[in-house]
């Protein structure tokens, strides 16, 4: 996610992804016109045969096999043969090897979801997104709702952080992966920023959100509540450390701030009783879809905030193209913004 940096305009980094992907729109945009196809597919609800407990194995699944990885690299000297000269501190070896083990093993994480989902309930591919119907269409689509949408919550995250460093003066939490490129910074961890930020992140994580659990929650009321509950909770397990260190210090402020992405999840509990009340529980399943996929970077607040709007942005692709290609193409572009933000302020 893009910081806001003094004397930095926050939206010459998208104007440059912009200048970029601009060609690839007007080719899909010939293509599609030429073909005289609807951009949007009739408006459908595939069957969703996976279970809970396979939705919590694909989560698993998610976590254990970087881990797998990561011992790998620790292990050996594989990393050795991308860097030369010095080892970073640490705390920034430990990063580096974790974004290296999160990127080698996205193939063998997308593998190992699908082949549960199929051994366990017959789950196919095209079930949870996993598709090439539509392709073309499909990336025109991420990239329109990109282009047109990105600027709104780019913006929103310079008002969000701003407020909080000039009105709560808590500068925002700071993102690991500038630290190691500014530190580090040899030319493996760009590659491996490139990788990880616009490869494995949307890949993986669209799989997750938007093709397992979101479908999912369309299907029980209570799914969404279990997973606002579980959003709530982990957004006071995520700052279990700055909770912990306020309390011994009696510092009731620090204690306030820690306690913010909680309140946050709290704010949206009126939506949450509005929308799981409705007949439809499309919109409700969006709602919590997007909500636990930016709890889970409450590490780095108050990015949540605007990620929040991205993973409603996200979802609701998701689920009018009956396709995870949209919202992979949305979510990686716009991780590209964040890498060239990096890439403009290091020059």
């Amino acid at each position: 996610m893009p910081q806001p940096w003094n004397n930095f305009e926050p939206l010459l980094p998208y104007l440059t992804v912009a200048a970029a992907v601009l060609p690839v729109l007007l080719v899909l945009g010939w293509w599609q016109r030429h073909e005289n196809a609807a951009l949007f597919p009739p408006r459908r609800q595939r069957a969703t045969p996976w279970t809970g407990a396979e939705v919590l194995g694909a989560f698993l699944i998610a976590q254990l096999v970087p881990v797998a990885f990561l011992v790998l690299l620790q292990r050996t000297a594989l990393l050795d043969l991308l860097y030369t000269g010095p080892r970073p501190p640490q705390k920034l070896y430990d990063l580096r090897c974790g974004l290296w083990a999160a990127t080698l093993a996205l193939p063998l994480l997308v593998a190992a979801i699908l082949l549960q989902l199929r051994a366990i309930s017959h789950t196919r591919p095209y079930q949870v997104g996993w598709t090439g119907h539509r392709l073309p269409g499909n990336i025109l689509l991420g990239l329109l709702y990109w282009l047109a949408l990105t600027p709104a919550i780019l913006l929103l995250h310079v008002f969000v952080t701003h407020v909080y460093d000039a009105v709560l003066h808590s500068p925002p939490d700071e993102h690991p992966i500038p630290r190691l490129l500014h530190e580090a910074g040899a030319p493996a961890d760009w590659l491996l920023t490139v990788l990880s930020a616009a490869i494995a992140a949307p890949v993986g994580e669209e799989l997750l959100y938007r093709g397992v659990l979101q479908p999912w929650l369309m299907r029980r009321v209570y799914r969404c509540d279990l997973v606002f509950i579980l959003s709530l909770l982990l957004a006071v397990l995520f700052r279990e450390k700055g909770l912990t260190e306020a309390v011994v210090e009696r510092d009731a402020w620090q204690f306030f701030l820690e306690l913010q992405p909680a309140m946050f999840v709290l704010l949206l509990l009126p939506a949450q009783v509005f929308l799981r009340s409705r007949p439809s529980l499309t919109s409700c399943a969006i709602l919590n879809s997007a909500l636990f996929f930016a709890v889970w970077h409450t590490g780095v607040w108050p990015t949540p905030i605007p990620l929040l709007c991205l993973g409603l942005l996200l979802g609701y692709l998701s689920w009018r193209t009956q396709s995870l290609v949209a919202p992979i193409v949305l979510h990686a572009v716009f991780n590209s913004v964040a890498i060239v933000t990096m890439v403009l302020l290091k020059t």
